[in-house]
């Protein structure tokens, strides 16, 4: 050692001891954390940004299932309704009978209802309709 000088001193001031290794550690965290930092930040930024972006999606893709489901159930009453057309257009016998479901009576034909509740003496009880 020269003159006075301890070993610790010398350490220091030549930077081969422990205090410039540790620094020189610190600096290489340092360096290390920033862009671990910055790419932490930036997944958040992006994720903030695009997360609504794709529950926005998700929630599309659903109301498009749904309506692709609900428009292949309206094409088919669609169908049924057009044959149902086609049919009274056509069909003498098919409107005939719609229209007796529904209680219409053709010109001069006299119709008989029987009441399905027996009357005071018994006796179920009848009427008469005739068409016009």
């Amino acid at each position: 050692m020269k003159g006075g000088e301890s070993l610790r001193s010398r350490d220091y001031r030549a930077g081969s001891g422990r205090a410039s290794r540790q620094g020189s550690l610190h600096a290489a965290k340092k360096k290390g954390v920033g862009p671990l930092v910055k790419l932490a930040i930036s997944v958040a930024v992006a994720a903030a940004v695009l997360l609504p972006g794709y529950r926005y999606l998700r929630t599309l893709s659903g109301e498009l299932a749904r309506l692709k489901e609900e428009v292949v159930c309206l094409e088919q009453k669609n169908r049924e309704l057009k044959r149902k057309i086609e049919q009274m257009e056509n069909d003498a016998f098919y409107v005939e009978k719609l229209a007796r479901e529904m209680g219409l009576v053709k010109e001069g034909e006299v119709v008989y209802r029987i009441k399905e509740e027996p009357g005071d003496n018994g006796e179920s009880g009848s009427e008469q309709v005739k068409g016009e």
